[in-house]
């Protein structure tokens, strides 16, 4: 339809890249997971909560996560 000519359209790269991010990172890619950090980046502005922490406590999970992404 003509409405369909208007909407975007992944390829088959797209779609291949996602299926492989969300295998690799499934925390980092669900909806629950942004809207947490969103929050908490909220507080390290606010002041309430320290980014080197914050930094901290994800990155361990994340680094864990990005080598066994780039080792497969």
């Amino acid at each position: 339809s003509k409405d369909d000519a208007k909407r975007f359209h992944p390829t088959e790269l797209g779609l291949v890249t996602n299926d492989l991010l969300v295998d690799a990172f499934p925390e980092v890619l669900d909806v629950s997971f942004t809207a947490q950090m969103e929050e908490r980046l909220d507080a390290v502005e606010e002041g309430s909560v320290d980014w080197r922490n914050l930094l901290g406590e994800f990155y361990g999970g994340f680094k864990q996560r990005l080598e066994a992404a780039t080792a497969n």
